[in-house]
């Protein structure tokens, strides 16, 4: 993440939460979620040793501001639609959080959902109430994440008529199969080949940020643009090399 965050936009974001003009692309928004995600993820107990740094999707966060504003108290309905919301991930993982009021505080929301460990027991892979925000939210392979929020004031469907805040996050590749979230073990053990960052396993490939849901990624524009000044190259090499040679003939 490029720039500096001010310690006066952390607490306030902490404190008082993010209000219905938060913007999916504000650097303290952004931080304030992974950071938070990630403190969470760095304190399962049994501890994790394939448990992975996770970072910020652009798309993701994308997939989330649309389904918030659908003010609905229920997930996505095309998270398992494969290929449809993203262009990396064929599925994808979710996390609901709803707060009366205008505003949503990030940290307390994410922390609601990691709180349900209590009713999850990791031996017996069981849970005795709910506990799916939690184990998605530690979901090992779980490694990029966006979030949004969306202030509905005519109330959410399926949850209250009352004027309410719905804070969204997606996840890629999802969670909550019916298997152990992680496996248990010395931090980063089970990837000797990455650098281990309290106790969460990471390397740069994972970390680089996808903004758009462009069908043309930054390769495939780097390709239109190169592309024109090759071809002029290619037939001024032609060009030239048949000024030289009069006898020869290419097809460009």
């Amino acid at each position: 993440m490029s720039g500096k965050v001010s310690l006066h936009a952390l607490f306030y974001l902490a404190v008082f939460g993010v209000g219905t003009t938060v913007d999916i692309d504000d650097e303290d928004f952004i931080k304030n979620c992974v950071d938070t995600h990630n403190l969470y993820r760095s304190q399962v107990d049994p501890p994790a040793s394939d448990m992975l740094y996770m970072s910020w999707d652009g798309i993701l966060a994308e997939v989330a501001l649309a389904w918030s504003k659908k003010c609905i108290f229920e997930h996505n309905s095309d998270l398992q639609t494969k290929g449809k919301l993203h262009p990396v991930f064929n599925t994808l993982g979710e996390n609901i959080h709803v707060t009366t009021g205008s505003k949503v505080n990030v940290t307390a929301a994410i922390k609601s959902w990691y709180d349900e460990v209590k009713h999850y027991n990791y031996d017996s892979r069981r849970c005795t109430k709910v506990c799916g925000h939690y184990t998605q939210l530690v979901w090992a392979s779980s490694y990029k994440v966006g979030c949004a929020v969306h202030y509905c004031p005519n109330g959410i469907t399926t949850f209250t008529s009352r004027p309410s805040s719905i804070f969204v996050c997606d996840y890629g590749p999802p969670g909550n199969y019916p298997r152990h979230p992680y496996s248990r073990g010395k931090a980063c053990t089970k990837c000797p080949q990455e650098w281990c960052e309290n106790k969460l396993c990471r390397n740069a490939t994972r970390d680089v940020t996808r903004h758009s849901n462009s069908p043309c990624d930054n390769y495939c524009i780097t390709v239109l643009v190169i592309r024109p000044f090759l071809i002029i190259i290619i037939v001024s090499g032609v060009y030239l090399a048949q000024q030289k040679y009069t006898n020869m003939f290419a097809y460009v």
